[in-house]
């Protein structure tokens, strides 16, 4: 009687420790406390591309996933200049100078 007491408490123990074992795919696996905050600031603003017009005029850029064009805004700054590797923007108090990355530098010509 005892052989079974102990196999029945064994097995329901590995099952309990089976069930917590078990995980949701679909979640990360680290809390979202320890994640970097998707959200950016002011201070993070990230040059993404310099696009040319068909005349081969730097005219847009993509700035944190926005798309602008001189003399428009994003945060506290405004696009005052952009060049075929970097872009200027300036705020009243400030003013920036983003660098696209080398590796982000394509040539890209239509045929």
């Amino acid at each position: 009687m005892s052989k079974i007491f102990i196999t029945f408490i064994l097995s329901f123990a590995c099952s309990v420790n089976a069930h917590q074992g078990q995980f949701d795919p679909t979640k990360p696996l680290v809390r979202g406390s320890d994640l970097p905050s998707a959200k950016s600031t002011s201070t993070d603003l990230t040059l993404q591309s310099i696009i040319k017009d068909k005349h081969g005029a730097f005219n847009k850029v993509i700035i944190s996933g926005t798309l602008l064009k001189i003399g428009e805004p994003i945060m506290n700054y405004q696009v005052v200049a952009i060049n075929a590797n970097s872009v200027v923007i300036k705020s009243p108090d400030r003013e920036r100078t983003l660098t696209l990355l080398p590796q982000a530098i394509v040539n890209y010509k239509n045929k």
